[in-house]
């Protein structure tokens, strides 16, 4: 799912620099692409896709985390839960 979801990402930001371009002018470097996607108002609604791709390389992270592995160990709750999310997961990475 994140792959995606970068794919429609860079789909949309592109979109969206090619507008700002037909107004603004021409953007002379990814720098200055970086800082308007980062502060003008016409890309903040894009912010939630992104803050949702971040947030799924948090999960990624969490789950493996050393922390996370002795929990999976010790705690038969957390054992349950990891299944189910792992399920999700796997239907996820599957195509369509």
């Amino acid at each position: 799912m994140r792959n995606e979801l970068l794919e429609l990402h860079r789909a949309v930001l592109d979109a969206e620099k090619q507008r700002y371009e037909r107004t603004h002018g021409r953007i002379a470097s990814s720098g200055e692409a970086l800082q308007i996607v980062i502060n003008d108002p016409q890309f903040a609604w894009i912010q939630p896709l992104s803050e949702l791709i971040v947030a799924l390389d948090r999960v990624e992270d969490l789950l493996e985390s050393p922390r996370y592995r002795e929990l999976l160990q010790a705690v038969p709750d957390v054992v349950l839960a990891h299944g189910r999310v792992s399920k999700l997961l796997s239907k996820a990475r599957k195509p369509a």
